[in-house]
């Protein structure tokens, strides 16, 4: 069978969309973590995850939309991405963390996901957004760098810490 225009046509694609966590969230949150390979998971959460604790996923479907958002990407029905911000004590900080799917990386998703849940912060008030990434995490280097040109971190260990501002208005 040969693929021509029409025939890829006939079978429109799983569109990918992204939204809010929602607590219903729960057991694809914890399919989509423990599916995560563990560089994906060590590179996010700083260690791996084996089987992920019913802690981290409330924590990441229980948001309040004040102190925490969450935003999912999902294609046909299942997780392949998350992005979630928690506000520190100062009131207009937030810190930023980002997941996607082994299969989905290097495809513009990590800076979608992360646009989309900045966003809902800064309408909440945040102005600053705190960042940490392990040393070796070139992706997360490479998007600072592109999206905050001249914006340099501060080194933790084997940490980069990069708060850099977010656009007011």
């Amino acid at each position: 069978m040969t693929l021509t225009p029409d025939r890829l046509l006939e079978r429109p694609a799983p569109t990918l969309t992204l939204r809010p966590v929602a607590p219903d969230d729960r057991a694809a949150v914890r399919g989509f973590l423990a599916g995560l390979s563990l560089d994906s998971a060590y590179r996010r959460f700083f260690t791996g995850l084996g089987s992920p604790s019913s802690a981290l996923v409330r924590q990441l479907v229980e948001v309040d939309h004040h102190r925490r958002e969450a935003v999912l990407a999902v294609r046909a029905g299942e997780v392949v991405g998350l992005a979630d911000c928690t506000r520190l004590p100062d009131g207009v900080t937030v810190e930023l963390g980002v997941v996607v799917a082994d299969r989905w990386q290097r495809r513009g998703l990590g800076p979608r996901l992360a646009r989309t849940v900045l966003e809902l912060a800064m309408g909440g008030g945040a102005r600053l957004v705190r960042m940490h990434a392990l040393a070796e995490n070139d992706p997360v280097a490479r998007l600072v760098r592109r999206t905050w040109p001249g914006e340099l971190p501060r080194r933790d260990g084997t940490v980069l810490v990069w708060d850099l501002p977010l656009p007011v208005g």
